[in-house]
């Protein structure tokens, strides 16, 4: 369902911010992303909690064009980081 919802988003828009609930969002964010240097997947798949925000650099032009590993998790704030 998030799929669809990103597949639909218009081009002009640069970025996009979703929010949702888990497992969905959790799930979503695991399938975009593929494993980085940083351990930021790992995190994730260990535990996405409430408030959590990834912020994902994909390698598509068009919306339409997102699917399974089509990027990667550039930054991840989790709210007991947070001061």
């Amino acid at each position: 369902m998030l799929f669809s919802l990103v597949r639909s988003l218009p081009d002009e828009a640069g970025s996009a911010l979703i929010v949702g609930h888990n497992p969905g969002l959790q799930e979503v964010v695991l399938d975009i992303a593929r494993p980085d240097s940083g351990g930021f997947r790992r995190r994730v798949a260990d535990k996405f909690p409430t408030a959590a925000l990834a912020v994902l650099d994909l390698d598509i032009n068009e919306w339409s064009k997102i699917a399974a590993g089509c990027g990667t998790i550039a930054d991840l704030l989790l709210p007991r980081e947070l001061d």
